[in-house]
């Protein structure tokens, strides 16, 4: 956290946290969670298209009972069971469709570091600007004391 406290003589102007005014852009950033929310998916979709390449495992079970009433009558069961394992053949276009996924959660991750900088670089010079009125307004204050 970093305190900016402004002197001018023989007062103290004022004090600002730029931390807190930090945070509170970044929390306020509609951009920043656009693109915070676009990694999220970026990331579920990366998952998806990986999840393409592995084994499917399935498992099947039927079981066929017949009572007949008369005892002549030959009762049938039946039991079925079944357990299949599936491998995707590969296919180039699903790994660069992994591969695209992947990119676009860097892209996006460097998109959000740079609307952070750049929103860390406006709330810093927003806060000089602010400081440099304050102080041309306690010097013009000053001289009118002196009129």
């Amino acid at each position: 956290m970093v305190c900016v406290v402004l002197f001018f003589w023989p007062s103290i102007l004022f004090s600002v946290d730029l931390g807190h005014m930090a945070r509170l852009a970044i929390e306020n950033s509609i951009e920043m969670r656009r693109l915070e929310h676009k990694i999220r998916v970026s990331e579920i979709g990366a998952r998806e298209k990986w999840g393409q390449f592995t084994p499917t495992v399935s498992l099947s079970a039927s079981r066929t009972h017949t009572d007949q009433e008369k005892p002549s009558d030959v009762q049938k069961r039946e039991s079925d069971y079944s357990i299949s394992v599936t491998q995707a053949l590969y296919q180039p276009d699903l790994l660069l469709n992994h591969e695209e996924a992947i990119l676009n959660i860097d892209i996006s991750s460097m998109q959000l570091q740079q609307v952070r900088e750049n929103l860390l670089k406006e709330v810093l010079s927003t806060t000089l600007d602010i400081c440099r009125l304050r102080s041309r307004l306690n010097v013009t204050e000053h001289s009118l004391d002196f009129v």
